[in-house]
């Protein structure tokens, strides 16, 4: 029997320091959850593009990628990894807000394609792991989003990148998303 083949693709290396959040004194009455994640390694601490974005990281090279056909204009981008809490209220379940954001992103984006929807645990939390691709103006990007719950709270981990570049980015991607554990 042939043995396999190892692989040539380096291990992903992520960063020696883990990222770690903890909820000011005021939400932590509230139960809203403190978490850790480790970074790929190089990658860059990126200032919150939302009120729920509690930690972002972002590749240090960008990507290319030729944007809508005939335009002749070329877009780039990093890779992120985000993780975003969001009080659900009274009225929301993840379940809701799940479905919500598939809403939404049919309208946001020109074409989505759900590749799977699975659910996994992540270092001992029950989440639902979503990946898929979607379009818009020229160029699709490639997304993995781990969802998950506790004290009301809704969690989104998330890594993305141009479906392009993904067969390189994933490695170090998933490896983070991985790391991802609440306190």
């Amino acid at each position: 029997t042939p043995l396999p083949t190892p692989s040539t693709e380096p291990a992903p290396k992520l960063a020696a320091k883990e990222f770690t959040y903890t909820p000011e004194v005021t939400n932590q009455t509230s139960g809203e959850p403190g978490f850790k994640i480790n970074p790929p390694s190089g990658w860059l601490s990126t200032s919150a593009i939302s009120i729920n974005e509690k930690a972002g990281f972002e590749a240090p090279d960008e990507d290319k990628e030729d944007g809508e056909e005939g335009s002749g204009l070329v877009v780039n981008s990093r890779a992120r990894i985000t993780v975003q809490v969001q009080n659900l209220g009274p009225n929301l379940t993840l379940a809701l807000l799940v479905d919500g954001i598939k809403e939404k992103s049919s309208k946001d984006f020109e074409k989505i394609e759900y590749l799977s929807e699975t659910k996994t645990s992540l270092n001992g939390a029950e989440t639902t792991r979503i990946e898929s691709k979607y379009f818009k103006k020229g160029v699709w990007v490639h997304t993995v989003d781990y969802l998950l719950e506790k004290n009301g709270y809704a969690i989104a981990v998330s890594g993305t990148s141009f479906d392009s570049a993904w067969s390189n980015r994933s490695g170090a991607i998933n490896a983070s998303l991985a790391s991802f554990t609440l306190k």
